[in-house]
């Protein structure tokens, strides 16, 4: 069996950074991304790109974060309605 993976991509969901505190929702922001991003990303790429829930990255004071594999690329200060960006990066690092 192969491996086609080809970017695999963590975003914490620890909800531990300041707007997520201030919030207190039943499901946090971080969590949402994930789900938006993840359903997203298998509609185009199906399973070469992999999208994971991970604890904590070190970024909290500056929101959500991300990091994507094996290109090294951090996002950070993302919201729920960040799917788009996370995607856009993918696509920048599936390119490089």
């Amino acid at each position: 069996m192969s491996n086609d993976l080809k970017c695999h991509v963590f975003i914490c969901t620890k909800c531990s950074s300041t707007k997520e505190r201030e919030r207190g929702g039943e499901l946090c922001e971080a969590q949402a991304l994930r789900n938006s991003t993840k359903k997203k990303s298998k509609e185009i790429w199906g399973k070469s790109v992999r999208i994971n829930k991970s604890g904590c990255l070190g970024k909290c004071d500056e929101g959500i974060a991300c990091v994507l594999y094996p290109s090294q690329v951090w996002l950070t200060g993302l919201t729920d309605e960040g799917t788009n960006e996370v995607i856009t990066a993918i696509e920048q690092a599936l390119k490089a």
